[in-house]
C-alpha cells in the first residue's frame, strides 16, 4: 500500500475490531437440505431523502443459508412500487442467471427454473406479460429482459407475503433497529449485526443515514 496515513491505519483497526467481535459468526450449510438456489427481491419507494431514489435489496440462499445479499439504490426515480419492485427483480435475476452459470460449473445443476420471490403482484404481472403498455413505458430497456429469463425457464417469479420477504431486511431501515428480524431463520448464523457491519452503510435507504453511520 502506497503513502499510508492515518486515515488507512483507522480503516485497518475497523476491520481487525470487526474480525475480533464476530468470530463467532458464520454461515451453516446443513447436508440434509436441497441444494436449490432460491431468491428474495424487494424495494421501498422514494426511501432516499434527497434524490427521492428507491433502493433495491435482495438477497439468495443455497440449501440452508443466505450467501448473497446486496442492497443498492436504484439509478432512477420510479414512479410507483411496481416499477420499484419490477427493477429489483430484473437486478436479481441478472445475478440468479450468473449464480446459475457458477453452480453449473461446480457440478450443481439446477435442473428447475430458480425461485425468486417477489411481495409485489404488478410487478409480477409486468414480468410475466410482455405486452408493451404504459406501465412499463418509463422503465429502461435493460431491466426487461427478466422476461426472457421467465421465457426460457432460467426464471420462476413467484409471489410471497411481505412478513415472509427475507430482501426487505436489506432495503428498510427498521432492520438496524430490529436485531430480532433474523437472516438466521435461513439456517444462517448471521443476524442484524453482522450484516450491518459486513453490508456497511448500504443497509439504509437514505443517503443522509449513509453520510451519519460512515
Amino acid at each position: 500500500m502506497q503513502s499510508p496515513s492515518h486515515f488507512h491505519l483507522g480503516a485497518a483497526k475497523r476491520v481487525l475490531r470487526y474480525v475480533q467481535g464476530t468470530t463467532d459468526l458464520g454461515l451453516s450449510f446443513q447436508k440434509n437440505h436441497a441444494l436449490n438456489l432460491v431468491g428474495y427481491c424487494d424495494s421501498d419507494l422514494g426511501g432516499s431523502l434527497d434524490d427521492i431514489k428507491s433502493t433495491s435489496g435482495y438477497c439468495f440462499s443455497f440449501g440452508s443459508a443466505i450467501f448473497s445479499w446486496l442492497s443498492k439504490k436504484q439509478q432512477s426515480v420510479a414512479q410507483s412500487s411496481a416499477k420499484a419492485e419490477y427493477i429489483s427483480a430484473s437486478v436479481a435475476t441478472s445475478l440468479a442467471i450468473w449464480l446459475r452459470r457458477i453452480l453449473a460449473d461446480l457440478g450443481h445443476h439446477q435442473i428447475k427454473g430458480t425461485v425468486l420471490y417477489c411481495d409485489n403482484k404488478s410487478a409480477i404481472a409486468m414480468a410475466k406479460n410482455p405486452v408493451h403498455h404504459s406501465r412499463t413505458r418509463h422503465i429502461a430497456l435493460k431491466h426487461h429482459f427478466i422476461r426472457q429469463a421467465i421465457k426460457d425457464k432460467e426464471i420462476q417469479l413467484e409471489f410471497c407475503r411481505s412478513e415472509e420477504q427475507f430482501s426487505i431486511s436489506f432495503e428498510a431501515p427498521q432492520f438496524i433497529e430490529d436485531a430480532s428480524n433474523p437472516v438466521a431463520d435461513r439456517g444462517s448464523s448471521l443476524h442484524a449485526r453482522h450484516l450491518r457491519s459486513i453490508g456497511g452503510a448500504s443497509v439504509f435507504t437514505s443517503s443522509r443515514l449513509l453520510q451519519s453511520y460512515n
